[in-house]
């Protein structure tokens, strides 16, 4: 898995970041993904999904961030 990538298509995108969000807000959606999908949704990896998870993408999307913070 590729940390944020939570659609699962090999990159970080806007589909990521509003995916994200809908885990976030929706425990059920979080429970029905893979495991992959899982580790890739937890960016701060505090064993929760949030919605900051979402921003940190989005931040790096607009190279406001690096990734490599997360790792």
């Amino acid at each position: 898995s590729v940390l944020g990538d939570v659609t699962g298509d090999g990159r970080i995108s806007a589909v990521d970041v509003t995916y994200l969000r809908q885990i976030a807000n929706d425990k059920e959606v979080y429970n029905n993904l893979s495991v992959e999908k899982k580790l890739a949704s937890l960016v701060l990896n505090v064993g929760i999904v949030t919605t900051a998870d979402a921003e940190i993408i989005r931040n790096i999307m607009d190279n406001k961030l690096s990734i490599n913070l997360f790792y």
